[in-house]
């Protein structure tokens, strides 16, 4: 059985995973946006193995900002805290 010391701490590292995972999902946008900004360099040759490799990178980004979402969205309903009630803009 829980101690109401032990509930405490773990609500304490449950929100600081949620902490982290938006944190994450910030990093994923932004590793979107750089390759969308690299994607869009009129400079640069065509060549079908970089754009491969920018199309790689960016699903993976994108699959880990779905992914990181997802957990937070269920340590939120855990946690039973509003998604509204957390500011976006904490790191």
């Amino acid at each position: 059985m829980y101690t109401k010391e032990s509930k405490g701490h773990v609500l304490r590292n449950l929100c600081t995973l949620m902490f982290r995972l938006r944190s994450i999902e910030k990093k994923c946008d932004n590793i979107f946006i750089e390759l969308l900004n690299f994607k869009n360099t009129k400079s640069l040759p065509p060549d079908k193995d970089i754009n491969q490799l920018i199309e790689s990178i960016e699903q993976s980004a994108k699959d880990m900002h779905e992914q990181s979402l997802e957990h937070r969205r269920y340590v939120e309903r855990c946690v039973g805290i509003s998604p509204m009630s957390i500011k976006r803009n904490r790191r």
